[in-house]
């Protein structure tokens, strides 16, 4: 049995759960979805085998099976290995220990599935020197095929043959918008209408977008980045666009009233924006976890690993 399920945040909703004996209670306190927790407990149950929650009259409560877990888990936020030597010892392999990797996240990253993939790549890469950057997906692709890093999460819709990739999930594409816009009436927004919004000086430009790529992708079937890089780049030289490499200020700006944005719809959700679905071909980005398929040691965190780590954000 993997502790992938000892993710702290999992271990957070489960408590919370518990303590206050409802699911709409916890939902409200941590600003997470129903689904969310319900997802979370259910890794939690599945790994140990046990049902740890029963429906009462009075709510939720925990199982014989469920207070001793709670007991244990209480410990996670002083010690988080006596948790984990309590139901199973770590799995992950530790042939390289005391040798430095070098991992590549794509900045357009939600910070909710940062936190729970660093946490999985913390205990997967442990007795290591970990060195993380943080780049646009198009610039850690080109580092992996450069050999000049040992893996990265990132989200690009082509690979060339170089490239070892797994898919950890996929996710829509949304137009995240303002209070008061005129976007906000409708239910769904034409693609063409966000291109108005940039002829108009009101589109908040996010230096790492995907987006690009994969509308290139849609309309020619292929990727040229020479033009996707042109694109960005035009967007920079109009002064009254908003330019950021940082999903935090995107966010802010879109919030201010600065402008709008097409991002994944993680991001929208992780900073609380009011965003629209885009009529017609619903095209979404996946996030994957690259590396050269020259390295043929056995390096990161097991596939398995990284899709729990991100199931429980409702991706």
């Amino acid at each position: 049995m993997n502790t992938d399920f000892l993710n702290p945040k999992f271990i957070r909703y489960f408590l919370r759960v518990a303590d206050t004996g409802s699911l709409s209670a916890a939902s409200k306190d941590l600003n997470v979805s129903q689904p969310s927790l319900t997802r979370a407990i259910q890794v939690i149950e599945e790994n140990l085998q046990v049902k740890l929650f029963t429906r009462s009259k009075k709510g939720i409560e925990l199982t014989e099976q469920g207070e001793l877990f709670y007991l244990n888990a209480k410990s996670i936020k002083e010690n988080e290995e006596n948790i984990v030597l309590k139901f199973q010892q770590s799995t992950f392999n530790d042939n390289r220990e005391n040798q430095k990797i070098v991992i590549g996240l794509a900045c357009t990253l939600s910070e909710n599935c940062k936190e729970s993939l660093l946490w999985v790549i913390k205990k997967s890469e442990k007795n290591k020197q970990i060195r993380i950057i943080e780049k646009t997906s198009f610039e850690l692709v080109e580092l992996v095929e450069k050999k000049k890093i040992d893996y990265a999460i990132v989200s690009a819709p082509t690979f060339n043959d170089s490239i070892r990739n797994e898919t950890l999930y996929s996710e829509k594409f949304v137009v995240a918008i303002y209070k008061g816009h005129r976007f906000e009436k409708e239910k769904e927004v034409d693609v063409q209408e966000t291109y108005v919004e940039v002829d108009n000086k009101k589109y908040i430009n996010r230096v790492g977008c995907e987006w690009y790529s994969y509308e290139f992708k849609h309309k020619d079937g292929d990727v040229d980045y020479k033009k996707v890089f042109k694109c960005i780049k035009d967007n920079e030289k109009s002064q009254d666009v908003v330019n950021t490499y940082h999903e935090s200020t995107a966010a802010l700006c879109v919030k201010a009233g600065l402008g709008i944005a097409v991002l994944p719809e993680s991001l929208a959700l992780n900073y609380g924006l009011i965003y629209r679905d885009l009529k017609g071909p619903r095209l979404a980005r996946e996030v994957s976890l690259i590396s050269n398929k020259a390295i043929k040691n056995s390096i990161g965190p097991s596939i398995d690993s990284l899709i729990n780590a991100v199931q429980v954000q409702g991706l």
